[in-house]
């Protein structure tokens, strides 16, 4: 899969929608770093993933020419766990966006879920640390769990880059 092809322009609504075959998406990037490490995880009905990592340099491995890494599979485990909290959780009544105090500085940290469980893709972006977030509600309580699950799981992988 390309990069982004999961995701279509409505012009009647002036949103992105999540492909109708997926019925969740995350996606992380740490801003302007060196490394500018991003992370995609696609989920479909069936449970099934496909995470796409890209990295531009890795300290650990500065000569290396890898710079994409893939992984398929199905959910199950503390994964599927929290997707399942998260999607039955009342997340219709998180946000769209948090960051600092109605700013945005676009060369920062990013997490963003794309749900397709509603008439529309809900989303839900953080231009933050995850240690910023508030937590004052169950809906968020479960979004903190999944991003936290999410960006820890490409972060291991990153890690371990060339093994």
């Amino acid at each position: 899969m390309g990069k982004y092809q999961h995701l279509h322009f409505n012009p009647k609504t002036n949103k992105i929608n999540l492909d109708s075959n997926y019925v969740f998406a995350y996606s992380k990037s740490d801003g302007f770093t060196c490394r500018l490490l991003q992370g995609e995880v696609l989920i479909d009905f069936n449970y099934n993933f496909y995470m796409k990592i890209s990295i531009f340099h890795h300290d650990n491995f500065p000569n290396s020419n890898k710079k994409n890494h893939e992984i398929k599979g199905k959910l199950d485990g503390e994964l599927l766990k929290l997707f399942e909290n998260f999607i039955y959780s009342d997340y219709l009544n998180l946000n769209e966006f948090y960051d600092y105090e109605n700013f945005m500085v676009s060369s920062t940290e990013r997490h963003q879920i794309l749900v397709n469980l509603e008439k529309d893709t809900t989303k839900v972006s953080l231009y933050m640390n995850l240690k910023c977030f508030s937590i004052d509600s169950d809906e968020k309580k479960h979004l903190i769990n999944l991003i936290n699950y999410m960006n820890n799981w490409i972060e291991s992988i990153y890690e371990n880059w060339n093994i």
